[in-house]
């Protein structure tokens, strides 16, 4: 025998065994209990009720404890039909033990109720079978009814059709004992099918949302939010459909009322808020109108009356559940969004180190290899110059090599600064901004100003001088081209928790509603230096943001302690 097979037949711990007889009998007693609530609000008959709600509590035993737990779900069906109709009490109980005719007392003694059991237990057991089967074997559901398509799949397997075979089963054996009953098979077929549909829909969803815990811990505030979400649904639910309601007499619409408080459990509280609010208002309804209040008690019938609560609460549960699972689909890819906006953010910022360390390289290289080369180059032509003193013309060349070979250092070691200037890393980024603007004028003849803070809380780090840097000569490359301005305004300070530097020129402005499709300005290069940190960078025109004076104003935006940095909170 194979170690395959001794696993296979190895016996179960006993504590394996002793969980699932407990879940066993745990469900066979809340199935009977649930399903003795229900009858306890009865309206005419065992088929004229608003809902059946063990059978939603059987389609949820199955759903989150699995397949092989349908004989609880048969058991307790026939013990829930087995026992008699009417309440048990303490005192009845007590007296019935001690006369020793308990199980009288308990049972039932309506002999139609002894031939219906196999067919309603076969059907109540087989529907809760096939739409759990369907349901995770098939379209393999989601038990958090976070998907808006696990909903509808939940909507017409385990809603319209699964109901359709515990209908099937228990009109079938009803009109066999009923032959006269046969041109009524259609209201009763329709009644038994509607009443398990609004209980798969009203009462399961319910309980499968908390047979797991919330991903995450609620804060105090939701906790209190919650509260008082149920408190208002309850007391609106009891003000609308009660005896002591002064509006319970008003037509139907007003049972709309709780309507905007399930959406706020939707919405705010995803399926597990939108169920549980669904299931307190059916139980309100419920409960009201077996008292004869509420709005739906009107003069049409006991039949179209029930018939018009199973619609309301077949609409108040299905659209509390779509919207949440519409809301929880919402919340789930702006958090994806969130993430890949920090994965994107990361990476950006690992790319734009990578860059400055290679410029930095790069630098290195120009400074200590070609420039030096170049210097040894313009050594070797003066001394060639010095041996041919007497003859002019050679002397004119070696001077006009000498100064090519002088302008080639130069721009070398101008290459080699903007590349990854020293005063940026040595001297920080206040001198570094001022030693830019110096170039940019005497390279451009454009009228610079700076105006430093009068104190710098702290010095940016590395990569935030770093992106300051590169926005900073980007803005004023873009200024020397398409400005048309003869003076540009540097701002660099400390506001709240921010470093920010603004530029400002006074040129012709730029077309603020093209920008993103502007070609050659680098404004996406510049926002993606700055969102790399957590920061913003905005382009507008100055008279745009209140400033008196033409021309464009950068403004970047960078965190002081990127530790807080979070991604757009609005996504």
């Amino acid at each position: 025998m194979t170690s395959d097979a001794k696993e296979i037949n190895a016996p179960k711990p006993l504590g394996t065994i002793g969980l699932s007889f407990v879940k066993f009998v745990g469900i066979v007693v809340v199935y009977v209990l649930v399903g003795r609530w229900g009858r306890a609000v009865d309206f005419v008959s065992e088929d004229t009720r608003v809902f059946f709600p063990q059978a939603g509590i059987g389609l949820a035993a199955l759903l989150v404890y699995g397949l092989r737990y349908w004989p609880a779900v048969a058991v307790g069906s026939t013990l829930n039909l087995f026992l008699t109709r009417e309440p048990f009490t303490f005192a009845t109980l007590t007296a019935a033990w001690t006369s020793g005719n308990l199980l009288k007392h308990i049972l039932t003694t309506d002999p139609a109720a002894y031939a219906l059991i196999p067919y309603v237990t076969a059907g109540n057991t087989l529907s809760a079978l096939a739409a759990a089967y369907i349901l995770q074997r098939v379209v393999r559901f989601d038990l958090s009814f976070g998907n808006l398509n696990d909903v509808l799949r939940y909507l017409l397997y385990a809603v319209m059709l699964a109901p359709l075979i515990s209908a099937a089963f228990a009109v079938a054996r009803f009109l066999e004992l009923l032959p006269q009953a046969k041109e009524l098979w259609t209201d009763l077929f329709f009644r038994r099918w509607l009443g398990h549909a609004v209980s798969n829909l009203v009462v399961a969803p319910a309980f499968i949302t908390w047979s797991r815990l919330p991903q995450r811990k609620w804060t105090r505030a939701q906790i209190a939010e919650l509260g008082a979400l149920l408190l208002g649904l309850a007391g609106l639910g009891i003000f609308v459909f009660t005896r002591t309601s002064p509006v319970g007499s008003l037509n139907y619409p007003v049972s709309y009322a709780p309507f905007p408080l399930i959406l706020w459990a939707a919405l705010r509280f995803g399926p597990r808020g939108a169920s549980t609010a669904a299931l307190l208002i059916a139980w309100i309804v419920v409960y009201g109108s077996s008292q004869g209040a509420g709005p739906f008690m009107r003069e049409q019938g006991v039949a179209t009356n029930i018939v018009l609560i199973q619609i309301y609460l077949m609409v108040i549960a299905g659209t509390g559940l779509i919207v949440a699972s519409a809301a929880t689909e919402r919340e789930r890819a702006m958090q994806n969004i969130r993430r890949s906006q920090e994965e994107l953010r990361r990476l950006a910022e690992k790319v734009e180190e990578a860059r400055e360390v290679e410029r930095a390289h790069l630098a290195r290289e120009l400074h200590d290899e070609l420039a030096q080369l170049l210097a040894a180059i313009r050594i070797g032509v003066t001394r060639v110059a010095k041996m041919n003193a007497d003859h002019p013309e050679a002397l004119a060349q070696c001077h006009e090599i000498s100064t090519i070979a002088q302008q080639a250092v130069d721009s070398l070691r101008s290459i080699a600064r903007n590349l990854r200037p020293g005063i940026l890393d040595d001297l920080g980024i206040i001198e570094a901004i001022r030693w830019q603007l110096s170039e940019f004028e005497k390279r451009y003849g454009i009228t610079t100003v700076f105006e430093p803070p009068k104190q710098l809380a702290c010095e940016p780090d590395r990569q935030q001088r770093t992106a300051l840097f590169r926005i900073l000569q980007e803005s004023l490359t873009n200024i020397a081209k398409h400005a048309h301005a003869s003076t540009v305004v540097v701002k660099f300070e400390t506001r709240g928790n921010f470093f920010v530097m603004e530029v400002l020129d006074n040129g012709v402005g730029i077309d603020v509603e093209n920008l993103d499709r502007a070609e050659g300005l680098g404004i996406v290069g510049m926002r993606e230096r700055a969102a790399a940190l957590g920061g913003t960078c905005e382009v507008a025109n100055a008279a745009d943001v209140g400033l008196p004076r033409s021309g464009t104003m950068l403004r970047v935006n960078l965190p002081i302690d990127r530790a807080l940095v979070k991604t757009d909170p609005s996504l």
